[in-house]
């Protein structure tokens, strides 16, 4: 711990808010690319890290930079999109929403029908 020492530490919760994602975030999201949870940290901060200094990596070179970070649950695959997605700049913030807010949004307007119809009869 002493070699970190004066270092700058950016954690997953310092990278973005729940209303206002990081981009790398927004794209794990719009992916899909988590799935148990026991990487994700080391996956998106060690993402972001890779790309902050090598913004024109190929697939091949994030490959190799991400294979330090154990996954137990296999949803790499689904994480190469969302971290290919960032680095073309595919992930673009779509009216500060995501699918996932999509998604939720799409339940609860299932519930209002389903609540007026049971008032209505």
């Amino acid at each position: 711990m002493s070699t970190m020492s004066g270092a700058d530490i950016t954690t997953l919760e310092g990278l973005g808010t729940p209303e206002k994602p990081h981009p790398i975030q927004k794209a794990f999201i719009d992916e899909q690319a988590a799935q148990c949870g026991f990487c994700l940290s080391g996956v998106v901060t060690a993402a972001k890290a890779y790309l902050d200094q090598n913004p024109k990596a190929t697939d091949a070179q994030i490959q190799q930079a991400m294979s330090t970070v154990l996954c137990r649950c296999f949803t790499t695959t689904r994480m190469m999109k969302a971290i290919s997605a960032l680095r073309d700049g595919a992930c673009v913030m779509k009216n500060n929403t995501s699918r996932q807010d999509e998604v939720s949004a799409e339940a609860r307007g299932g519930r209002r029908r389903e609540r007026s119809s049971r008032e209505a009869g």
